[in-house]
């Protein structure tokens, strides 16, 4: 979801060492059927099958963008507020200015977290998502709004309930905001877009290409495949 995927190799990094734990992780979650839905406007009701899918059903589209916000939370909140942190680059504050460990990607060798958070910090995405807000239709932040409402009522329930991840690092995780969903949705259009590394890595290749080895750079060859 982020580039080089930066969340995957994350992620795995940390979900390897703490998978042992995971099939105990938490029990208080089976628990959370029991639980009412007191920030629901109108109603509705949640059936998981067996497989741990929840079925969503209310009676208006805001209560359903809560309820999935609610379950999205129980199911990946460590993720979520993981790609949050890494999009900002506030990721060192809650694991530290560590060296990665055998990254899986060439670029990041010798690298630390810190570099990771000053690097998305280029980017400016927080500040493309504020403008993003400012332009979303009244509906969209009605929507915004209840998903993040979901979350946060899943977060008021109590440390128990919260992600192993999370209780193992011991820090306490900011309410979720419209804000936050935006801005994985700008991150997702970020790491679908090319440019920005073509605008790095093209450059560098004709500054050490000779002639020979890069024909495509002269206006010779240009011109023939436009004429194509």
């Amino acid at each position: 979801m982020l580039p080089f995927n930066l969340n995957h190799l994350i992620r795995r990094s940390v979900r390897g060492l703490l998978k042992p734990l995971y099939p105990e992780a938490n029990p208080h979650l089976k628990d959370l059927a029991k639980i009412p839905f007191k920030h629901l406007s109108a109603g509705g009701k949640v059936q998981v099958d067996s497989l741990g899918i929840p079925h969503i059903r209310g009676k208006s589209w805001q209560d359903c963008f809560s309820l999935q916000g609610f379950f999205h939370a129980k199911d990946r909140f460590f993720q979520m507020d993981l790609m949050r942190r890494v999009i900002t680059g506030r990721l060192a504050e809650i694991i530290g200015a560590k060296p990665l460990d055998k990254p899986l990607i060439y670029l990041l060798k010798g690298k630390t977290i810190a570099d990771i958070d000053r690097f998305m910090r280029v980017f400016q995405l927080d500040r493309a998502t504020e403008e993003s807000l400012k332009v979303a239709s009244d509906q969209s932040l009605e929507m915004l709004h209840a998903y993040a409402a979901g979350i946060n009522h899943f977060l008021a329930l109590g440390k128990k309930y919260l992600p192993l991840e999370i209780r193992l690092l011991g820090y306490e995780p900011e309410p979720w905001t419209p804000f936050d969903t935006m801005l994985v949705s700008r991150a997702m259009a970020f790491e679908l877009n090319m440019s920005w590394r073509s605008h790095i890595v093209y450059p560098l290749l004709e500054s050490r290409a000779q002639e020979k080895d890069f024909p495509l750079r002269s206006e010779e060859h240009t011109s023939e495949l436009q004429s194509h």
